[in-house]
C-alpha cells in the first residue's frame, strides 16, 4: 500500500514550508498509527507518503478504509484540509535491508498515482481476493492501467469506503468482484414507477480507456 497526502505541492505553495511540513507530518503519523493497528508493516516514509505491506488482504483494505474515515473525522487544526489517496497491489516482493522491491511495489505506486483525494484504488487481484462481503460488495471497476513490460492492461478497482448515501453504488452482492457471479452482472435492472428496465453492462466492462 502507498498512502500519500493529496495536493501536497499546493500546500507548500499556499501555506509555506513550515506549516505545510507540520500538517503533512501530523497526517503521516496518523496513517502509520492506523496501519499498525491493522497489522501493517511500515517500510518507509517517502516525502509526503508511506509505503506499508500486509500479510492479509482484508486487513489491508480495512486499514485503507480506516485511514480515510480517520482523516475525514479529524477536526484538529493541524490536519484540517488534508486529504489522502491510496493505491494497493497484491503479489510477491523482495524484502531487503529494511526496504521492499519488485513489480508489485511498482504497480502499487502506479495505482496510487491514479487515485484522487479521498480515494482508495486497488488492482483486480485484491478486489477478487477479499473475503469479507462488507469489502467485496463495495469494490467497483474504475479504470485500466497499462504497465510497461506487460501485454495486457491491469484492471483497477475503486473501493467505496463512504456511506452508501454518499456514493453512487455501482457494485452489489452480484458484482464484478466475484467471478462466479459474473453472469449475473451482465445486466442491470432499474425499477421506477412500477416499471422495470434492463440495461446490459457487458459492453461497459469490455471498454478500453
Amino acid at each position: 500500500m502507498f498512502a500519500d497526502v493529496a495536493g501536497s505541492t499546493a500546500m507548500y505553495e499556499n501555506m509555506g514550508d513550515d506549516l505545510a511540513r507540520e500538517r503533512i507530518s501530523k497526517a503521516l503519523k496518523t496513517l502509520i498509527s492506523v496501519t499498525r493497528r491493522h497489522n501493517g508493516k511500515l517500510v518507509k516514509t517517502i516525502g509526503d507518503e508511506i509505503l506499508v505491506y500486509f500479510s492479509d488482504v482484508d486487513m489491508a483494505v480495512y486499514a485503507a478504509k480506516a485511514i480515510q474515515e480517520t482523516m475525514e473525522d479529524d477536526r484538529s487544526p493541524e490536519t484540517i484540509g488534508v486529504s489522502i489517496r491510496i493505491g494497493m497491489q497484491y503479489g510477491s516482493a523482495i524484502l531487503e535491508s529494511d526496504d521492499i522491491f519488485g513489480d508489485t511495489v511498482n504497480v502499487a505506486a502506479r495505482v496510487a498515482s491514479m487515485a484522487k483525494a479521498r480515494q482508495i484504488l486497488c488492482t483486480q487481484e485484491i478486489a477478487f481476493m477479499v473475503n469479507n462481503p462488507e469489502l467485496s460488495n463495495n469494490m467497483r471497476p474504475y479504470d485500466r492501467l497499462r504497465v510497461k513490460g506487460r501485454n495486457e492492461h491491469l484492471d483497477v478497482y475503486l473501493f467505496g469506503w463512504e456511506q452508501e448515501g454518499d456514493i453512487t453504488a455501482m457494485a452489489t452482492a452480484s458484482s464484478f468482484t466475484n467471478p462466479a457471479r459474473y453472469e449475473q452482472a451482465k445486466k442491470l435492472t432499474l425499477k421506477y414507477a412500477g416499471q422495470s428496465h434492463d440495461i446490459k453492462t457487458a459492453s461497459w466492462w469490455s471498454r478500453e480507456t
